[in-house]
């Protein structure tokens, strides 16, 4: 049976739910969940040295160093599986364009303290859609929002970020996708509604209530059985990156 190490409750309550393939423990463990943020790097990088082979970072955050500290995890050659809420890998796969790529507008609003986090997932959804590495076109003030241009392999993207009034209470999100069919995300705090639409009417897909941590273990458990690979480390850094450059264009200008 694998072993998950973590300090993060949410996480235990996943492996006791999941009790006939992992079970939690304080020792040597395969698997780590950290706090995704530069504290949880120490204890990723201990557990690594101590064996273990997937490290899950609950809700990354847009903190100096983070993106350089995960890549020397994998460098140290464990694999680094992320739990985004705002970015599922459920969701994701149910929004999934019929097509190689689509046509994407993301529309994001934030409080201001969580705005850029939320930004690096719509620039997420935005590279899911456009079939790959986004390039920077343009960005551009749309009355206190900003306004960036991108494009994909395969097609155009816009990503709109707001601050939400108030600096209180949870980001939205909103995608909406043009290619064989249309495709509308809408999205807030950890659960997301897909509808796909065809000629034949829209289709709301059920509503996926799995934990965000529950997920994120199934998936570090399907990469130990050899049944999934997992790219997130290389996608969310991507996302970062571009996020990065719209919010410094967006200041500069």
């Amino acid at each position: 049976m694998n072993t998950l190490a973590t300090l993060l409750a949410g996480y235990r309550v996943a492996a006791a739910e999941l009790a006939g393939s992992v079970r939690a423990t304080d020792g040597p463990a395969e698997i780590v969940a950290v706090h995704g943020d530069p504290s949880g790097l120490a204890e990723a990088a201990q557990r690594i040295s101590a064996g273990a082979r997937v490290v899950i970072v609950d809700r990354p955050r847009t903190d100096d160093g983070l993106v350089e500290g995960l890549l020397g995890c994998a460098r140290a050659g464990a694999a680094v599986l992320l739990a985004r809420p705002g970015l599922r890998a459920d969701v994701a796969g149910d929004a999934a364009p019929s097509s190689a790529s689509a046509d994407v507008a993301v529309q994001v609003q934030a409080p201001a303290r969580q705005l850029l986090d939320a930004l690096v997932d719509a620039v997420g959804w935005a590279r899911l859609f456009g079939g790959g590495v986004l390039a920077l076109r343009a960005v551009a003030r749309v009355g206190g929002a900003v306004l960036a241009d991108l494009a994909g392999p395969g097609a155009a993207a816009s990503v709109l970020a707001s601050e939400r009034l108030g600096g209180a209470g949870e980001g939205r999100l909103r995608v909406t996708a043009v290619g064989v069919d249309r495709v509308e995300v809408v999205s807030a705090g950890d659960h997301a509604v897909v509808t796909r639409s065809t000629r034949q009417g829209d289709l709301a897909l059920p509503r996926r209530w799995e934990s965000v941590e529950r997920l994120a273990l199934r998936r570090a458990l399907a990469f130990l059985s050899g049944d999934q690979h997992v790219a997130d480390l290389d996608e969310w850094a991507h996302d970062v990156d571009v996020a990065a450059r719209i919010s410094a264009a967006h200041h500069a200008g």
